[in-house]
């Protein structure tokens, strides 16, 4: 993994700017080595963390011929795209994928490379003789590409500070991401928190053509959607399988590997897998914090005895100021999931140990873990036959009744109905924090708050639109991954492991399973109604027989009383005398919110954290 920027039609100001920044804040992305490429006006600039071929051969920028190429990430297949260049006549000096990926180009041109390229990646490759630069993102949006683009000038990095430090003078804040911010805690993608400052989309690439300062976008990759003919027992096997394979690619390196363990599904499957299929004990890790619900350790205790692995228990004791300011300020924009600072924790222990470890994110994702997606489901299963009946209403009423005087647990006809009901687009809002229309006596513009509340509900409204599919369930799923998963838990994942020089690989996000995932019908996915049943079948197998009956629990941290205690001082301070906040804010609006969470009239532990969080992140760019 490894830190990537550079300029274009820049003059000596910018270069010097670029390269004085970016070794500062890509360091952490890439403590091994960092190295810059002039030619003419442009200058190209990589930080790197060496995870393939260790030798200084591999260190970028890299060239060949008129190809310039400056890459962040692994491919995971390279080995098998370098034997099907040989066979083409290809030559190469290295072991790296990143030559890989430059041979690639030059055999094939961009849109047959990508369509060849399975890993995370952002990249940007430079050809000299056609003037042309092409920045590139991987399928989901792992790994992070910033770039700003003023008239023939072309900026870009994996860290948007390098930007801020190049374009502060130019640069104005995005208040529309503010608001869907104060919504959903984190920036919208493919905008940022600055006006002028863009993202590149996943699965897509920007060609720019440096003479007459155009460009155009173009999409090389979308999730397949055609509906399985496998039957229950089939669709297990294949997706074992699918995640076997995913893990055996993502165990290679030329470092020692690792694995994240909690006492959940995704992970202990990792565990358990790439245990089962490797020739000594791996390392695992599992974090704890020093409240009492907030940890699983002895969840996880259960995986690691099972298979003899390396365990390390990590009990951490914050210092949560610190932390947290440490934290906005690498962000570079405000984040405010809450989950980020165990993440830190865990990342920041594991590197001290190994520097590539193996996660469980996007196992919910592919499989229908979260609790709206069964909703989705049941939903159109059982509301939607009845929808247009003129007895729907009553059918929905009795069975409530029914639901409260036998007390069954979970969901009723009438939260399906309610679901049902829902505006499509409206589903995508998580409640996280502040509800659109909760914005409104907290903007003192009421134009600031209009244009917000309109964005956010477009947003939404086309992100819908772009991923609608037959089923309610299909739609929210696909449109989840430019949401929930591009916005929040990739930034999460990136941001805490990159600050600590770790390198997270999800074999969940593999596209072959992800896409295989995506496409079990409904009926197997929730087989007899239970959430992400298929990897709770292969969980019971290789990790716990009774693993299905353990609650699902977020990666959380006790906020609630640290906002009431520890800093309850701390963040009233922070907030109160912050000028972003009393610039674009009600005064009045945001006392109340304090107060009453205080006093415990109301809880606001969110949206609270959601302005602490915004005042840090304004602090950190001053």
């Amino acid at each position: 993994m490894c830190g990537i920027a550079g300029v274009f039609n820049g003059n000596e100001e910018f270069n010097q700017k670029l390269l004085l920044s970016s070794g500062d804040r890509l360091k952490e992305r890439g403590p091994d080595y960092q190295g810059h490429l002039r030619i003419d006006r442009h200058t190209l600039f990589h930080s790197r963390l060496k995870i393939i071929d260790l030798t200084d051969s591999a260190n970028q920028p890299m060239s060949l011929d008129q190809y310039h190429l400056v890459f962040n990430g692994e491919i995971y297949n390279f080995l098998a795209l370098k034997k099907k260049l040989q066979l083409l006549g290809a030559q190469f000096k290295t072991h790296s994928d990143t030559e890989v990926i430059l041979v690639g180009y030059h055999h094939w041109g961009i849109d047959q490379l990508l369509l060849e390229l399975d890993g995370m990646f952002a990249f940007c490759l430079f050809d000299e003789k056609a003037n042309q630069v092409f920045l590139v993102r991987d399928r989901l949006g792992k790994k992070p590409l910033y770039y700003f683009q003023e008239g023939q000038l072309l900026s870009f990095s994996s860290d948007i500070r390098v930007l801020h430090d190049m374009h502060k003078s130019a640069l104005s804040t995005n208040l529309t991401s503010v608001f869907y911010y104060l919504s959903e805690l984190s920036m919208p993608q493919p905008y940022s928190i600055y006006n002028e400052v863009s993202q590149i989309k996943p699965a897509h690439y920007i060609r720019f053509d440096l003479k007459s300062a155009t460009s155009t976008e173009q999409c090389y990759w979308q999730v397949p959607l055609q509906k399985h003919t496998l039957t229950l027992n089939e669709t297990i096997e294949e997706t074992e399988a699918l995640l076997l394979s995913a893990i055996k690619r993502r165990l290679v390196a030329d470092v020692p590997v690792g694995c994240f363990l909690s006492g959940g599904v995704d992970s202990g499957l990792i565990v358990a897998l790439a245990a089962q299929n490797s020739s000594k004990p791996i390392s695992t890790f599992t974090v704890g914090l020093d409240y009492a619900p907030y940890n699983e350790l002895d969840d996880a205790r259960i995986v690691a005895d099972r298979y003899q692995t390396n365990h390390n228990e990590i009990v951490v004791k914050p210092n949560i100021t610190e932390d947290i300011e440490g934290l906005m300020k690498y962000t570079g924009e405000p984040f405010a999931d809450s989950s980020l600072l165990p993440s830190y924790y865990i990342t920041k222990e594991i590197s001290q140990h190994i520097t590539v470890a193996l996660s469980g994110d996007g196992g919910d994702e592919g499989f229908g873990g979260y609790n709206d997606y069964g909703l989705a489901h049941r939903s159109e299963k059982y509301y939607a036959p009845l929808a247009k009946s003129k007895l729907s209403n009553a059918r929905v009423g009795i069975d409530k009744v029914k639901h409260r005087l036998l007390r069954r647990p979970g969901d009723n006809m009438g939260s399906y109905q309610q679901y049902f009901q829902k505006e499509d687009s409206h589903k995508l809002f998580r409640d996280m924090a502040f509800f659109p229309s909760d914005q409104h006596d907290l903007w003192a513009s009421l134009s600031n708050y209009s244009q917000g509340h309109d964005f956010v509900l477009n947003y939404w409204d086309q992100v819908w639109q772009a991923n609608r599919h037959d089923t309610k369930v299909d739609s929210l799923m696909q449109a989840s991954l430019q949401t929930r998963l591009l916005n929040d838990y990739l930034v999460k994942v990136d941001r805490s492991s990159m600050i600590n020089s770790l390198e997270v690989r999800s074999p969940f996000l593999d596209t072959s399973l992800l896409s295989f995932a995506m496409n079990i019908p409904h009926e197997l996915k929730f087989h007899k109604d239970i959430n992400k049943f298929i990897l709770k079948k292969i969980a019971q197998k290789h990790v716990d027989p009774n693993i299905d009956r353990r609650p699902k629990r977020g990666f959380g941290i006790p906020i609630h009383l640290w906002l009431k205690k520890e800093l309850k001082s701390y963040s009233q301070e922070v907030i109160l005398n912050s000028p972003f906040i009393m610039d674009h804010f009600e005064k009045s609006t945001v006392e109340k919110i304090l107060k009453q969470h205080q006093s415990g009239e109301k809880i606001y532990t969110h949206q609270i954290w959601a302005l602490l969080c915004l005042s840090l992140w304004q602090k950190s760019i001053q």
